[in-house]
């Protein structure tokens, strides 16, 4: 996905961050707020992957820790491409953090 892309009327990628099983982070502006989001895009619409990121959407939404990501927004767009935008956090890459340090269960500080 190109930078400047806008997505659901709200958000505008802005480069891509990584790439896991299900799909692809990209950071993006969210116009509603002005706040720097982390918007990840399903890869495949198969009804098993579409099931499980719909499930992580919703328990995300209820889920309100210092310890995980805060939820903004989930959907999907005309074309049919699903989407979840949580808060964007600067720092190491959780695969660089588990690589030099174990992670604890005592609330992180931000």
């Amino acid at each position: 996905m190109l930078p400047g892309t806008v997505i659901s009327s709200r958000f505008v990628v802005e480069r891509e961050a990584g790439a896991g099983g299900m799909g692809t982070v990209y950071q993006a502006f969210d116009r509603l707020d002005g706040a720097r989001v982390a918007l990840k895009m399903l890869r495949g619409d198969d009804e098993i992957h579409l099931e499980r990121f719909a499930q992580e959407a919703s328990i995300l939404a209820r889920i309100h820790h210092p310890g995980v990501v805060r939820y903004v927004a989930h959907g999907a767009t005309p074309q049919g491409e699903h989407h979840l935008a949580m808060e964007w956090i600067e720092g190491e890459t959780l695969t660089r953090r588990l690589a030099t340090r174990e992670l604890s269960i005592r609330s992180p500080t931000r």
